[in-house]
């Protein structure tokens, strides 16, 4: 609400100074460093939408997850959109986007213009939304890391609660400690590229993850290979559309693989359905979830290769961590709950027999 307000006040103090800058064009060869093409540009502060994942983390916080959640997520998405929206109107209809200060815009945007109170009033603004920003992420990345710990894929003390408040304090020390590092030692342009191409791999793998779910069940008996090869299919002609697209190619080919893609969409028709949810259910499944993994894939095709790499590398750490600590932890859990289960269960058979 205090954000709607902020925006509708930004709008009304600097519509006089609007109208001359709204068509202000934009040069196709800019060498301007303030100025990227726009899948490269969204996907670069793609992170700045990632906050809506706190919902979800904290779903054991919510009496009914499967209607909350969606609402939640869908609803934050939606006014966080329409503010962004709302606040670009306002930036360059305030001054030339070659003249945004990238460090303060808003707070210099009206200061250029005499409104030297509303710097202030914009400054104060901003410092509270970091400050709620950064406790609603570590909201959220703790109780990722308390899923770890359950897991046994992170140390078991990461999933500890607090006896009277039933909050997860080492989770929270953790990431107050990591993001602080990270945040003082590591440029914001290099964290933004990060975080951007890691949540859209995560948005990739959940698209795809629907459409499996779907169309698969564990321990059917049934052959993967119709499956494995649409979502392949996908994936390929994605980044044949990314690729045919970032790289300028002739304005056929882009749209070729465009079809292609389509028709692989449309053959998940072709297959039985093998999993429904009772609660909430992907709309317009199959095409939802792949035109997901199509706009994720793009904007990662966007990002360049120093992304690439920095993602690989990270990559390859956690690979190297999991395959070494949480796989082994994480599979002697498992058989200890088999074991606990069949010891239950056969006291359970015993008890009923009248056996002691």
């Amino acid at each position: 609400m205090c954000m709607c307000v902020y925006v509708c006040a930004c709008w009304c103090m600097c519509r006089s100074h609007c109208s001359q800058y709204f068509h202000y064009p934009i040069p196709p060869s800019s060498s301007s460093k303030k100025t990227l093409p726009y899948p490269q540009g969204a996907s670069v502060v793609f992170f700045s939408f990632i906050g809506f994942d706190t919902v979800a983390t904290a779903a054991e916080e919510v009496k009914n997850p499967g209607r909350d959640l969606p609402i939640g997520i869908v609803g934050s998405l939606s006014i966080c959109t329409v503010l962004y929206v709302a606040m670009c109107l306002v930036i360059t209809g305030m001054e030339k986007f070659t003249t945004i200060d990238l460090d303060a815009p808003f707070a210099v945007a009206f200061s250029k213009v005499g409104m030297g109170w509303a710097q202030r009033v914009v400054a104060a603004g901003a410092l509270t939304g970091i400050i709620t920003s950064l406790l609603g992420s570590l909201l959220g990345q703790a109780r990722i890391y308390v899923t770890l710990g359950r897991q046994a894929l992170a140390p078991a003390w990461l999933a500890r609660v607090h006896p009277v408040r039933g909050t997860p304090v080492n989770a929270t020390i953790v990431t107050m400690f990591t993001a602080g590092f990270l945040a003082l030692f590591i440029e914001i342009e290099l964290l933004a590229e990060l975080v951007s191409i890691g949540t859209l791999v995560v948005f990739c793998s959940v698209c795809s993850g629907v459409l499996f779910r779907r169309y698969h069940v564990h321990g059917s008996g049934e052959s993967l290979q119709p499956l494995a090869w649409r979502l392949g299919c996908v994936v390929l002609f994605s980044v044949g559309f990314s690729v045919s697209y970032t790289e300028k190619a002739h304005i056929s080919v882009p749209f070729i693989f465009l079809g292609l893609w389509l028709i692989v969409t449309a053959s998940f028709l072709m297959l039985p359905v093998r999993y429904t949810p009772q609660v909430f259910r992907c709309p317009g499944s199959p095409f939802i979830p792949s035109l997901g993994m199509l706009a994720t894939l793009h904007l990662i095709g966007s990002l360049g290769w120093p992304a690439y790499v920095r993602w690989i590398v990270w990559f390859i750490l956690g690979t190297i961590v999991y395959l070494s600590y949480g796989v082994h932890k994480a599979q002697r859990r498992r058989s200890g709950s088999d074991l606990g289960s069949r010891i239950r269960t056969a006291a359970i058979v015993h008890k009923a027999r009248g056996k002691p």
